[in-house]
């Protein structure tokens, strides 16, 4: 009896034990949510913590159109709501063909336009564009720049009354069944490009990153910042055109994904996309597509896996 008695208690005892670290479980992920920093603290000296991705709840497909805009960057996405957000617009001499594109897939108001940086191929026809169009709010980084491009841009957006949505790192834009995390730029430098900002849109279990031309310095600023789930990604847009100077092994292999887009023009100047970038995506096994050879590249996303619609295999 007192055997059977001794084992009974021991049950209780584990029993116990076992609610108490539930418990603390429960109250550590609770924690961890309540205070500022806690799951980027945790995960830089405990690699295996990582803090758990907002999956969103789908409904419908969503269109991600990459551009083919010569020798800069504009990128298009259509959520199955009719949101819409346009990431950056290019050279000034691409309006035209901005335009005529967003007019073919019958968008007419832009709820956001993200201008990644100030460089003229990014924002070189977004004057044109916000004089065109309807635009809901404009998305900057925290930075200037004494050029006329930049100038006009700034000018076009006080005179329509457009509200600026200056980028913090952190930040998350809701979107209906879609949300974009700004993950850079980390650290304010003189350097534009490395004030390019960069997000991530997730769309239910699919994600995309845009990099702008975010270089090495702020690749490594955001690696240090945020846990590596923060990057993991379906679609990359490659950054700075696949310039040598970006997409470092260490940020191209945590970001993970199946493709990748390069956004440049064809025979330009600078060489992009560069040996080093093409070596990288290849050493990963990443398929990759460029805008100077294949024209526009265009995903759609169910929230559940990601499909090449342009161009067919």
């Amino acid at each position: 009896m007192a055997k059977k008695k001794s084992r009974n208690r021991k049950r209780k005892l584990k029993g116990l034990k076992a609610l108490l670290a539930l418990a603390l479980i429960i109250c550590a992920a609770i924690a961890l949510k309540a205070i500022p920093g806690a799951w980027e603290f945790l995960s830089k000296y405990l690699p295996f913590i990582e803090e758990p991705r907002q999956i969103t709840v789908p409904d419908g497909d969503m269109a991600v159109h990459f551009l083919d805009v010569g020798q800069g960057d504009c990128s298009l996405i259509v959520l199955p709501s009719g949101k819409t957000v346009l990431i950056d617009a290019s050279t000034n001499d691409e309006g035209d063909n901005i335009i005529e594109y967003l007019s073919y897939q019958k968008v007419k108001h832009i709820d956001y336009f993200v201008l990644t940086h100030p460089h003229a191929d990014h924002i070189g026809s977004a004057k044109q564009i916000i004089e065109a169009l309807s635009i809901g709010k404009v998305v900057m980084p925290d930075i200037e720049t004494n050029t006329a491009t930049f100038t006009n841009l700034l000018l076009a957006i006080d005179k329509k009354d457009i509200p600026i949505h200056v980028a913090k790192v952190g930040d998350i834009i809701k979107l209906d069944n879609a949300n974009m995390k700004i993950l850079g730029p980390v650290n304010k430098t003189d350097d534009l490009n490395n004030m390019s900002i960069v997000l991530r849109l997730d769309y239910g279990k699919t994600s995309f990153m845009f990099t702008g031309d975010a270089e090495e310095p702020s690749e490594k600023d955001m690696l240090e910042k945020f846990s590596s789930s923060e990057f993991r990604a379906d679609v990359l847009k490659v950054g700075h055109h696949g310039a040598s100077t970006s997409s470092s092994l260490e940020f191209i292999t945590v970001i993970s994904p199946k493709y990748a887009v390069i956004s440049c023009g064809k025979d330009n100047t600078y060489g992009h996309p560069h040996t080093e970038t093409i070596k990288t995506l290849n050493k990963l096994g990443i398929k990759y597509y460029r805008t100077d050879k294949v024209g526009n590249v265009v995903f759609s996303s169910d929230g559940e896996k990601v499909t090449l619609l342009r161009p067919t295999a």
